[in-house]
């Protein structure tokens, strides 16, 4: 997909796949990375108030105490609304659009 529609940049969290990387090359596009929750949290918080399921590491949950941490952004909310779902549901028309797009122009030329 990276190759068909040469994205020039992405945005994530993790990493990607060699083979991924290798198509960024080819098409000259560029990884941004979101820092991970944690990373930022650490250097705000000011004192852990509560812990619970510490064994599970990264799943665990602390009541914390932070100190000028922000912005934040509302990805869900307790009307039922998710950020996640709107973004991936306006991704999905925008590429329906795309291919639609694509096979219009691609019929044309036959």
């Amino acid at each position: 997909m990276l190759r068909r529609l040469r994205f020039r940049g992405m945005i994530g969290k993790g990493g990607m796949s060699v083979q991924t990387l290798e198509a960024m090359q080819e098409v000259g596009c560029v990884y941004l990375l979101v820092p991970s929750i944690s990373a930022v949290l650490t250097t705000k918080v000011k004192d852990v108030k509560e812990a619970y399921w510490e064994d599970l590491l990264g799943e665990a949950i602390f009541g914390i105490e932070v100190e000028a941490f922000g912005p934040l952004v509302v990805a869900m909310d307790a009307h039922g609304n998710s950020l996640f779902e709107d973004v991936t549901r306006a991704a999905r028309e925008k590429l329906q659009r795309s291919t639609a797009r694509d096979e219009l122009d691609s019929g044309a030329a036959t």
